[in-house]
């Protein structure tokens, strides 16, 4: 079945707070450019921290491969593509296509994994962009071990240690600001990974200024990481468009652990030198913030934000009306939705790939491609994100049906309608009012 943005009956004004995940969703980033640095950060960790032979550093990535939404067996060395009843619907080892009777003598006749939508000791899912390097690197680390398996002198590893320095090399590069290499490309080269965000700037700016929405931005990412961002794709005075900016949120436990918040500072760096001053976290002499109404916040909860909310609106916290906007479809999505019924918008690029199936061109630049389509689309190794067969959605196509009351391929696509446009269910991807007439122009003067 194809896919398209469901609609039933939602509108933004619905709500009173109005949040957004932080990478892939305010930020958009040049998918191939910044995949393919994360690729090589990880190589450079495997060969000058996890003691793999220098010949790792030759491999070269195929964007092709690596998609979100795919399976990894560490166990077994498979990549693994599955179906929304967590059944194989295609897999390699390495990169080898693994045949049908492969497939049922390792996950049997019914070619069912034990998936359920976390990772775990034998699966792991890529539920992000950042993560679609991943699955290549580890591939062509098996293919490469496995050319050589008679090397005497090599150190040959199981399928999961190669996956666990794979993680090892991903931590390394993300979780420490002023560590590995990743972080400062980004920092003195954003124009080759980033796109600005003028459009959504302004709908920000309308939907608190004109519509009185409280707006908070929600992320994992580190305070000087998303500064950076932000001030590149938003401007140096980005803050003033959030009422809350909640970093380092260690979701998905922010929507279901008491974790405290701590206030912290965003110093400028008027050097722009990299690493450059940290943003101070502030704990009071040990004692958190129970509660908010506006400011900059490290860690907290969504129980502490929603009561600051309420109080400062005199109103009960059980009848505050949340919708968060995010890419990740379990920690952002399919949580915020299950465990606290929050409206939820999710990013989806691979619905670019659709849209340009429908004949639908981008507004934001009538004749050309939107920018992540090609590396988002189907493509020779998986097929589509969406479909498994001709009944089935795949897992993760599945929870987006399942979990987001909308799903767009970009937040440049509200922009195009008034923030109190209520979408409803349509048997077609969605196409925005200019663009609506110009194809009605053209089917009339044709």
């Amino acid at each position: 079945p194809k896919l398209n943005i469901r609609m039933e009956g939602f509108s933004l004004l619905d709500c009173h707070c109005l949040g957004w995940d932080l990478d892939h969703t305010l930020v958009r980033y040049n998918l191939k450019n910044v995949d393919a640095l994360i690729f090589n950060c990880m190589k450079r960790y495997l060969v000058e921290k996890a003691g793999y032979v220098r010949e790792v550093s030759q491999i070269e990535y195929d964007p092709s491969f690596g998609k979100k939404g795919l399976v990894i067996d560490k166990l077994s060395g498979n990549i693994l593509k599955i179906d929304s009843k967590s059944e194989v619907v295609r897999g390699y080892h390495g990169t080898r296509a693994l045949t049908d009777e492969e497939i049922i003598a390792q996950y049997g006749e019914s070619r069912s994994t034990s998936f359920v939508g976390c990772s775990n000791e034998k699966y792991w899912s890529l539920t992000t962009y950042f993560e679609s390097p991943l699955a290549h690197l580890y591939a062509a680390l098996i293919d490469f071990f496995e050319r050589r398996r008679h090397q005497e002198d090599l150190d040959y590893r199981d399928y999961n240690s190669h996956f666990s320095a794979i993680v090892d090399a991903l931590n390394y590069n993300f979780s420490e600001w002023g560590r590995g290499w990743y972080f400062p490309e980004i920092f003195h080269h954003p124009e080759r990974y980033l796109q600005k965000q003028d459009r959504v700037l302004q709908w920000l700016k309308d939907l608190k200024e004109k519509h009185n929405k409280f707006l908070f931005l929600l992320t994992n990412s580190l305070p000087e990481y998303t500064d950076l961002l932000m001030t590149y794709c938003y401007g140096d005075n980005w803050t003033q468009l959030f009422d809350v900016v909640s970093v380092d949120a260690r979701k998905p436990v922010w929507f279901t652990s008491p974790q405290p918040y701590y206030e912290f500072e965003i110093i400028p760096n008027v050097h722009k030198e990299y690493p450059g001053p940290k943003h101070p976290i502030r704990k009071d002499e040990g004692h958190p913030i129970t509660s908010i109404t506006k400011g900059n916040y490290y860690g907290g909860n969504y129980r502490i934000l929603i009561n600051g909310f309420a109080s400062s609106m005199k109103m009960k916290s059980e009848d505050v009306t949340v919708c968060y906007f995010g890419d990740h479809l379990r920690n952002d999505i399919q949580v915020s939705k299950a465990v606290l019924q929050w409206s939820t918008v999710a990013i989806v690029e691979e619905l670019e790939d659709l849209e340009i199936e429908a004949g639908f061109v981008a507004p934001e630049g009538a004749g050309k491609r939107p920018s992540n389509a090609d590396y988002c689309s189907d493509n020779k190794w998986w097929g589509s994100f969406f479909e498994a067969s001709a009944t089935l959605h795949t897992f993760w196509g599945n929870e987006v049906v399942e979990h987001a009351d909308l799903y767009i391929p970009s937040l440049t696509r509200l922009t195009h309608y008034s923030a109190a446009h209520r979408f409803r269910e349509s048997p077609t991807v969605v196409i925005p009012p200019s663009q609506r007439d110009h194809q009605a122009h053209q089917a009339n003067t044709s």
